[in-house]
Parts: structure tokens; C-alpha cells; sequence
């Protein structure tokens, strides 16, 4: 997992309020519930992308075999009326 966990940080100026320190930066000020929640959300989103990152492909790339077009006859299509 990333290194760099996101950490709560107390807001200096409004008591009760936080920021969630993420490695690009400071959250908005949000409450603590919502501070726990993003911190929970953000560790949680990083555990998948490392698990996908180090999964193996299930199984190799085959290509399709090609279709052929089809093709009509000119006296085939016919006039739609006009709108």
C-alpha cells in the first residue's frame, strides 16, 4: 500500500472541525465523522488499485476472428420518406 497514509489533522481555528492530510494535500474542513469516513474511503480505494496492480492477467489477449461486412445490392435500399 501507498506509503503515504491519509492522517487527521485538527483545524486551528474552528474547534471540532477537521482536514484529512491526503499526499497531495489538505482536505476541506469537515466534521469528524466526515473526516473518519474519507480516511476509511481513501485507505480502502488504495488496498484495491495495489491488489489490481499486482494481479496477474486471468488469461492471455486472443483476438476475434474477423467478420465480414455486408453488402447490399444498390436497388436494395430504398428511400425513406422525407421528414
Amino acid at each position: 500500500m501507498n506509503n503515504k497514509k491519509p492522517n487527521l489533522v485538527a483545524d486551528p481555528t474552528y474547534p471540532g472541525m477537521f482536514r484529512v492530510r491526503l499526499p497531495d494535500g489538505l482536505s476541506d474542513m469537515v466534521n469528524l465523522s466526515r473526516a473518519q469516513d474519507a480516511i476509511a474511503y481513501y485507505v480502502d480505494n488504495a488496498e484495491r488499485r495495489d491488489r489490481r496492480r499486482q494481479r496477474a492477467p486471468e488469461a492471455p489477449l486472443v483476438s476475434l476472428p474477423a467478420v465480414e461486412a455486408i453488402t447490399l445490392a444498390p436497388d436494395a435500399i430504398t428511400e425513406s420518406s422525407s421528414v
